[in-house]
């Protein structure tokens, strides 16, 4: 004879010959028992043991939900752990596109100041020997001595016969030129005088044997 006793969804008691069978469906608590619901007792069949377990099982089926409840939530908290990673990883990288370009600006910036102040600086004149038939073409007096004469090794070369291969000698100093005369065979002249040496002063007419010059000092040589 088999007799079927009362019992809930997830609890299924049957009776056989006087034994009794218990079924419980774990999978149901599992997914359906509230983790705030606590194990509550079967209808009594008169067998505390039976009773104890029926208790034992619904109380495992809420811990397991529950389990499966946190392990879903640490999944959660893991993928946003790793999204707030990434974006930290972002930032980070965007940080030192921004330190580079803020260095590379710097430096252009610090280049097109020293462009600046060089351009707004006077460009420094020394004397110099103005041709009087090429007034555009300055001979710029940038030695400690330049030497006059015909030849190509002079400093400054006058291809004319009335100039003496070794003619004569410009001694440029911090505080003036003074013009010398090298045993030249027709002299040299400032302002139509003749020098064997003389210091010249800013717009002398200096001539060496048929070229004219007129000498220009910077302003801190005159």
């Amino acid at each position: 004879m088999e007799q079927q006793g009362a019992t809930s969804p997830d609890l299924a008691v049957s009776e056989t010959d006087g034994t009794i069978s218990i079924e419980l469906n774990f999978k149901a608590f599992a997914d359906n028992v509230p983790t705030s619901q606590h194990a509550k007792r079967a209808p009594s069949h008169g067998d505390p043991s039976l009773q104890d377990f029926a208790d034992q099982a619904l109380e495992f089926a809420a811990l397991r939900a529950e389990l499966k409840r946190l392990t879903r939530d640490h999944e959660i908290l893991q993928q946003q752990a790793a999204a707030r990673e990434a974006r930290i990883d972002e930032l980070r990288r965007e940080l030192s596109s921004a330190r580079m370009q803020l260095r590379e600006a710097q430096r252009q910036q610090s280049q097109a100041f020293a462009e600046a102040t060089i351009a707004q600086e006077p460009p420094h004149v020394g004397p110099q020997l103005l041709p009087l038939d090429r007034p555009d073409s300055p001979i710029a007096l940038s030695r400690d001595i330049v030497t006059i004469g015909r030849t190509s090794k002079s400093d400054v070369c006058i291809r004319s016969s009335a100039v003496s291969r070794d003619h004569a000698r410009l001694l440029v100093a911090p505080n003036g030129v003074t013009l010398v005369d090298v045993s030249s065979t027709n002299g040299c002249f400032v302002n139509d005088v003749p020098v064997k040496k003389h210091r010249l002063r800013d717009g002398d007419l200096v001539r060496i044997g048929d070229r004219s010059f007129r000498f220009a000092c910077s302003p801190a040589g005159s």
